[in-house]
């Protein structure tokens, strides 16, 4: 199974619905809120890794993995498939370190 993370800057509720909206569709995708599995507030130090071994995808409003190398070197290093859309410059960075604007 495939899992796709919702970081908790994305309403825990949007999952809910992704995942209802799914039923029937594609049973080897959930989509889960982080704040489901590491609680409010769990540091990007400890998701990041523990994503990374389930190979799994995270979603993100989170802009300052642009700017914070330690961030990005954790996601490089655990090799963890991300999309984090930031939206004041309308652009998007996807999961191989490579920003696209808009």
């Amino acid at each position: 199974m495939t899992l796709i993370y919702l970081d908790e800057n994305l309403s825990e509720y949007v999952a809910d619905a992704l995942n209802s909206l799914n039923k029937g569709y594609f049973e080897d995708f959930m989509v889960m809120s982080t704040k489901e599995k590491f609680g409010k507030g769990a540091k990007d130090e400890i998701i990041i890794p523990e994503i990374g071994k389930e190979k799994s995808i995270l979603i993100t409003k989170d802009f300052r993995i642009q700017r914070d190398n330690l961030q990005n070197e954790l996601y490089k290093k655990h090799r963890l498939g991300f999309f984090s859309q930031y939206t004041k410059k309308s652009s998007q960075t996807l999961g191989n370190g490579k920003t696209t604007y808009k």
